[in-house]
């Protein structure tokens, strides 16, 4: 098997061979919802949303958009920066707390079954390919 080869068999195995409901999970988190509500838990009480963008390298747009998602949801409450109306400042609410708390326990439980079935040394195996994969994805995006 080439290297294209190899490469058309790892994309089927991530699209044919996952259900939608992961990739619906996945789309959230790739529009940073899951990062931002983690930060979110995370911070000691107000977070500028300029903040979240630098810290999770989004564009200013993108914080916005999933902002108005998580307000809309009721998971987040957005007010002007007391001084500087500029500024939006973001809280987490108790519901937000909640739902990324259950969401962070089910991702880890599901990480915990797979863990159980493909076994500690596989998965020590996978986690440490992932690594050299992500790293070697970085320098590959530093060439451009």
């Amino acid at each position: 098997m080439n290297t294209r080869d190899k490469a058309e068999r790892f994309m089927e195995v991530f699209t044919e061979h996952y259900s939608k409901n992961f990739f619906r999970h996945m789309d959230e988190e790739q529009k940073g919802i899951g990062l931002i509500m983690r930060m979110l838990c995370n911070a000691d009480g107000e977070v500028l949303a300029g903040d979240i963008g630098r810290a999770l390298d989004m564009s200013t747009p993108r914080v916005a958009a999933a902002l108005r998602v998580l307000e809309s949801k009721g998971f987040v409450k957005r007010a002007s920066a007391t001084g500087d109306a500029r500024k939006v400042v973001v809280t987490i609410t108790d519901e937000g707390r909640a739902e990324h708390n259950m969401r962070e326990k089910a991702l880890f439980d599901m990480l915990e079954y797979i863990i159980s079935e493909v076994g500690e040394s596989e998965w020590d195996e996978f986690v440490r390919l992932t690594e050299v994969v992500r790293t070697t994805f970085e320098r590959y995006g530093q060439r451009f």
